[in-house]
């Protein structure tokens, strides 16, 4: 069956390409996430692990995405399950066997908070940028099959700011000293402040990148209107 949106046919099998386009995507930039973090970590023996949980997660992201969108529930729906996914993510990532699969070549029987966030940050960041990936496609296909507009207030330019600013060599140095607070490391405490202070822009930026298109498309509605 085929429905007709801005003068165009969009057709179950269109849908069903679109969602595998949005899970290659999502994948693709999960694992070039994962290969920088666990280069940057020095464990790439475990990245083989890492890596089928997150085709798992990509997968598992793009079928409910796709149920939602196919069923047409609503644009909430949507968001609800994204929500949820994320908070699947962050709680399988400290999930205590998960780690342990992880680190398998763990020699000492002592606890390492260090070690322990780069387990999580290895799986949690990928994940959520597949998850985020995957469902702003998911979102646009849906709007486009409820003949919505498609543009959103979403802040991509932070977020491309977002992932320059730490995937590249100095902003994982940066990442990984702050992470460990080794003894040894005398810069560790101003590494992780400038962190924390990055986040801290990084969230006004996307406050205010958000507010900017909010306003941009209301007044263009209007005209619209008009």
């Amino acid at each position: 069956m085929a429905e007709r949106v801005n003068g165009s046919e969009v057709s179950p099998r269109a849908s069903l390409l679109g969602f595998g386009a949005a899970f290659v995507l999502g994948l693709a930039a999960a694992s070039f996430a994962c290969w920088q973090l666990s280069k940057n970590f020095r464990s790439l023996d475990e990245l083989y692990v890492i890596e089928a949980a997150l085709i798992v997660f990509a997968m598992l992201s793009t079928v409910t995405f796709a149920v939602v969108c196919l069923t047409g529930v609503s644009e909430r729906a949507l968001g609800l399950a994204a929500l949820l996914l994320a908070v699947a993510a962050l709680a399988f990532s400290g999930f205590p066997p998960w780690m342990d699969l992880v680190d398998t070549d763990r020699s000492s029987p002592y606890p390492d908070p260090a070690r322990d966030a780069q387990i999580v940050l290895e799986f949690l960041v990928p994940a959520l940028i597949a998850e985020m990936i995957i469902w702003r496609v998911s979102l646009r296909l849906f709007r486009k099959e409820s003949r919505a507009d498609t543009r959103t207030t979403w802040p991509s330019l932070t977020i491309a700011l977002s992932a320059a600013l730490i995937f590249n060599p100095l902003g994982l140095e940066v990442l990984s000293s702050a992470i460990k607070q080794s003894a040894t490391d005398w810069l560790a405490m101003f590494w992780l402040q400038i962190v924390v202070g990055v986040i801290v822009l990084l969230l006004i930026f996307a406050w205010i990148e958000h507010a900017v298109r909010t306003r941009f498309l209301r007044h263009s509605s209007a005209q619209a209107e008009a």
